[in-house]
């Protein structure tokens, strides 16, 4: 009797613990898999279309196509996703009502968090909603030379759009299985410094200071906030797996941007990029 007792005992006592011991592994397994964290590398080229009209320069729109480049870094778990990414472009704008010789210098660059607050299932496959925030620049530069047919002579001028901002995100990521995914993500400046020019044009001792140093019109910047001049940043991604560790990316970026210092300035800009991702 003795030694069943001891055999059933010791058989409950397997029963019991095993599959609290499977639990503790799933439990870890799980967590593992949350914090498992993919890092991936990309690099991009595709065109911006830029319309701009500045009135500080001319009451004139002025616009073109020209290259668009830029590399990212994603630092990315299964509910939070870290993103650097800097793009450059450059070009000639222009106008059929009023020719000139001028040349646009547009750059970006930007580090964000977003965390997932919520998963939906849409058609079988799962929407991961995030919010977060991050911190950007975004400048463009403007060459401006109006030339005086009558005598000959050249007049140099020079505007700028320069922001550094405190940005709110919103993201979207769908998966269409098979290693493919669609993003969306809206950014938008709860503050920033905004740079201009100085009225007084080359009289300006702030804008000739610039002239003389692009970098010097960085630190120029006045306070603004989101309810102030519009400022907003669209993105749509698509993603597919081609081979192990690297993917192909096709990105659509639409940007505006405004200011009212020390004359009306707005902008648009739309950006579609093509590019791979190297993943690890």
């Amino acid at each position: 009797m003795n030694t069943a007792a001891t055999i059933i005992i010791g058989a409950v006592s397997l029963g019991l613990l095993t599959p609290s011991t499977s639990r503790g592994q799933q439990d870890s397994l799980s967590a593992a898999a949350i914090d498992s964290c993919r890092h991936s590398f990309g690099v991009v080229v595709g065109f911006n279309d830029v319309h701009q009209k500045d009135e500080y320069l001319s009451p004139m729109i002025f616009s073109n196509t020209f290259y668009a480049v830029g590399i990212s870094y994603e630092s990315k778990t299964l509910t939070n996703r870290h993103a650097i990414e800097a793009s450059y472009g450059s070009g000639r704008l222009d106008s059929d009502i009023q020719p000139r010789d001028v040349f646009a210098y547009v750059g970006y660059f930007s580090y964000a968090y977003t965390h997932v607050v919520d998963t939906w299932n849409i058609g079988g496959n799962p929407l991961a909603v995030s919010l977060g925030a991050g911190l950007s620049t975004f400048v463009t530069y403007t060459d401006f030379n109006a030339t005086d047919k009558l005598y000959n002579v050249t007049t140099y001028d020079q505007s700028w759009y320069w922001a550094h901002a405190v940005d709110f995100r919103l993201r979207g990521e769908y998966s269409l299985g098979g290693e493919r995914s669609i993003s969306f993500q809206l950014a938008a400046p709860l503050a920033q410094l905004v740079s201009r020019p100085g009225n007084g044009h080359y009289f300006n001792n702030r804008n000739a200071e610039v002239q003389k140093n692009f970098l010097n019109a960085a630190t120029q910047g006045k306070l603004e906030f989101l309810w102030g001049n519009v400022a907003i940043l669209g993105e749509c991604e698509y993603r597919h797996r081609i081979i192990e560790h690297l993917d192909v990316r096709g990105i659509y970026r639409f940007r505006y941007a405004s200011s009212d210092r020390p004359l009306p300035f707005g902008m648009y800009m739309n950006t579609v990029v093509i590019g791979l991702l190297w993943v690890i």
